[in-house]
Parts: structure tokens; C-alpha cells; sequence
């Protein structure tokens, strides 16, 4: 049953057949009038009385015609139109023929993420690039540009010329923006080698036979560190045989070379590093050979007293490192291992640590903070003394004795050098 319209004053009431003309038009049968549904839902009106907007329109006289049409009037207004784009977007947008704001907003979003992402790739090509190379990455100071003339900075701006994506960003980005500070290419290699060590242990990991390689070595600036390296069984990709694989994993800074924190930290590092724990041990019974130091004396009688006491163990160790080792370190090990076994070698470093151990305490004394120089000369006459009083045959047989069983735990004879000079004029002398 269709809808009565009913009739005004004037005699006349709402034609349905408007409806065909004007699609937009809708009629409010409770109010008796007329609204243009895309102008009552999306127009942006101030007042409150605008027919087919706010207010519902009755006049069914003047609803049509060239002039005084309302209707026709209406449909031509800017409101109208602007209110039927939006009411088209809408409907578009409700049959996902069309993304909406929100859409369109993250669409942007992740357009410029992804613009982000690609520039940072690009520059770490080139990180990768020089690393593998061993290109340094800085260069000298351009005094006239006020800036780094570096390798880095020169092959971003030559991979520019090729990668629009890059060329756009150093053209447009901010100065604070451009990704090519030292910090941002330091901060890669960091997780490039957190990337690379983190695949490393992954395959020790796998293996159920690992030995651990710790080294202690002091860089150009005097920092003590301990590189770290893991020898395991893997299997390998191209043989599909078990082989033996040695991986180097990082350094640790040294705040001491004691076997206690040497151990400590080690351990930390490797559990850091996600090793697993229950392939790891304590170590902290090893013996640890203290540095020589080129200005500390004490250091000194430290290091000669580890190695008389070590004397056969450190002689097995460097004969390892010369057959396994090839190069500048082997020809090094064979140079000391040619010194550890001549018996002068031995009488020396005896009798140096045995002069060495008495001036141990004055060292000490004049290396602290509250050192006397009264005292401390009157300690050094003192030494002086006592020194002269132990130059006696019995004290030399006694380190010559001592030599001696050193030298047997690594099989070389005692010999007494030449005490007297070559005689020229003898008659069988040549």
C-alpha cells in the first residue's frame, strides 16, 4: 500500500514523480516535507531554517521550474554539489570500490615507512660494501667545505646518481635527517655484527663438541682486550662431511688480566651472546701469564717469575703455535723456541729474576703515591749493598742448580760458556 500525501491549503500536496528528476529527493511523511538526502547528511550549514538542508520543504507551488523552481534551483547551488561528491565518495567507500581517509592516510604512512626503509638499505649496501673491502670510511678534513672528505659520504652521494629513492632523500631531507653522521654507520656495523655473531653461535650451537680460544692482546692504545674465538664440528653444505670450524666471535674489554676476571668474564660474554649454558665451564683454576710492561719494573719480575714456573708448559705451547701456525707467526715461535733451549737463555732469566726479586721492594716503594725520597735513597744504598753481599760462588752454584733443572724439563744439557779467551800464540793455534 503506497503513501497518502496529503494536500495543503493551496490544494496541493508532494508528487513521488520528483523523485525520477531529482534522484537525491526524499520525503519525511511525520514532517509532510521534503529533504535532498545527500545535502541533509553531508552539507555544512550555519543556520538552521535552509530548506531541504535543515528544514523540511512544503512548497509544492514553486517546487519546479526554470525560474522559481526550487527543486531546480537547488541542484545547482555549490552546497548540493559538494554534498553529492561527498555522498558518492561514501557510497564508493562503503562498496570498497574506494579507500577512505583512514585508508588513504595509512596508505601514505606506510608508503613513506617503506621510502624510509629503502634509503636506509642503500646506505647499508655501502656499509657492507666498505667493510668487506676494508675501505676506511673517513678520509681528511675538506677545509674549504668545512667537512669529512670521507669514502662513506662518497659513495652514498655516487649511488645517488643511480637510486632515485636515495637522490630524492638527500635532496629533500633534513640536515639532522640525512642518515650520513658517524654515529649511523657505527651503529650498523654494530648490528650487522650482532646479526653475523648471532648466526655464528646459532650453528656452534648445533654442535656437541666446541672448544673456546681466548687471547689477551693490547691495541695501538694500550686497552687490554680478549678476543674470543670457538672451534667446533659441523657439518659442512658443500662436502656433507663433519669438519672441524673456527669461528671468531668478538672482543671483550680486560679491567684486569687476573685468571679470576679473565674467566668471569668469558663466561658472561659467551652467555651474553646466547651460548648455551650447559656447554659452558668455569675456568677460573687457569694460569694466566701477566703482561710486560715497557716503564713498570714490577710487572717485569711478575712475568720472569711466570715463565721460570711455567718454563716446559709455555716451551710445549709456542711449539704448537709454530707447526700450526704459518707466516710471520711461525717464523716468531721458531725464533723463541731457538731461545728457550739454549742453556745461557736459561742461567740469564734465573739470574735476572734473582736481582730482580731484591729490587722488588723498592719498586714498590717508589712507585706509590706516598713515596719518601729520603727513604727511598737511603733504601737504594741499602740494595746496593745487599746486592754485593750475594755475589759469592755458593749463591751462583745455587741458581746454576736451579738453571739446570729447568732446562732438563725440556731436555737440554747444562753448559758452562767459555771463561777464558782463545789463545793465538799457542803452537797449534791457527
Amino acid at each position: 500500500m503506497g503513501i497518502q500525501y496529503p494536500v495543503n491549503p493551496q490544494k496541493r500536496r508532494y508528487n513521488p514523480e520528483w523523485e525520477d528528476r531529482f534522484p537525491w529527493l526524499r520525503y519525511s511523511e511525520s514532517e509532510d516535507g521534503a529533504y535532498s538526502s545527500c545535502c541533509f547528511t553531508f552539507a555544512n550549514v550555519s543556520t538552521s531554517n535552509d530548506p531541504l538542508v535543515s528544514a523540511p520543504f512544503m512548497d509544492w507551488k514553486n517546487a519546479i521550474g526554470a525560474k522559481r523552481g526550487i527543486l531546480t534551483n537547488h541542484e545547482l547551488t555549490k552546497c548540493h554539489r559538494s554534498s553529492l561528491v561527498a555522498a558518492e565518495n561514501f557510497m564508493l567507500v562503503a562498496r570498497k570500490e574506494k579507500e577512505s581517509i583512514k585508508e588513504s592516510l595509512n596508505r601514505s604512512y606506510s608508503e613513506k615507512v617503506q621510502k624510509n626503509r629503502d634509503t636506509l638499505c642503500s646506505i647499508l649496501d655501502v656499509v657492507i660494501l666498505l667493510a668487506k673491502r676494508g675501505i676506511p670510511f673517513r678520509g681528511r678534513w675538506d677545509k674549504s667545505a668545512k667537512r669529512d672528505n670521507g669514502n662513506f659520504e662518497y659513495f652514498i652521494h655516487w649511488l645517488a646518481k643511480y637510486d632515485n629513492n636515495l637522490s630524492d632523500h638527500l635532496s629533500s631531507a633534513a640536515k639532522n635527517a640525512h642518515y650520513l653522521s658517524p654515529q649511523v654507520p657505527n651503529e650498523m656495523i654494530d648490528c650487522l655484527g650482532e646479526v653475523i655473531r648471532s648466526t655464528l653461535v646459532s650453528n656452534v650451537n648445533q654442535s656437541k663438541f666446541i672448544s673456546i680460544m681466548a687471547d689477551e692482546t693490547t691495541d695501538v692504545s694500550t686497552i687490554e682486550q680478549l678476543s674470543v674465538c670457538v672451534r667446533y664440528l659441523g657439518m659442512s653444505s658443500a662436502t656433507n662431511k663433519v669438519e672441524v670450524d673456527e669461528v671468531f666471535l668478538g672482543f671483550v674489554p680486560l679491567p684486569r688480566t687476573d685468571a679470576a676476571t679473565i674467566s668471569d668474564l668469558l663466561i658472561n660474554h659467551l652467555v651474553k651472546w646466547e651460548h648455551e649454558e650447559e656447554n659452558l665451564s668455569s675456568t677460573s683454576n687457569r694460569e694466566c701469564l701477566p703482561t710486560l710492561s715497557d716503564t713498570r719494573w714490577l710487572s717485569r719480575v711478575d712475568s720472569i717469575s711466570t715463565l721460570l714456573v711455567n718454563y716446559s708448559a709455555i716451551y710445549d705451547s709456542v711449539s704448537e703455535v709454530m707447526l700450526q701456525s704459518t707466516g710471520k707467526a711461525s717464523h716468531d715461535a721458531s725464533a723463541f723456541l731457538r731461545a728457550m733451549e739454549q742453556f745461557h737463555f736459561i742461567i740469564s732469566v734465573v739470574l735476572t729474576q734473582y736481582i730482580l726479586g731484591y729490587t722488588r721492594p723498592l719498586s714498590v716503594l717508589l712507585q706509590s703515591k706516598s713515596c719518601d725520597l729520603i727513604k727511598a735513597h737511603d733504601e737504594a744504598r741499602h740494595l746496593v749493598s745487599v746486592l754485593n753481599g750475594v755475589r759469592s760462588e755458593e749463591k751462583f752454584k745455587m741458581l746454576f742448580d736451579r738453571a739446570a733443572t729447568i732446562a732438563k724439563t725440556i731436555d737440554v744439557l747444562p753448559s758452562k760458556p767459555r771463561t777464558t779467551g782463545r789463545q793465538a800464540h799457542r803452537a797449534t793455534a791457527r
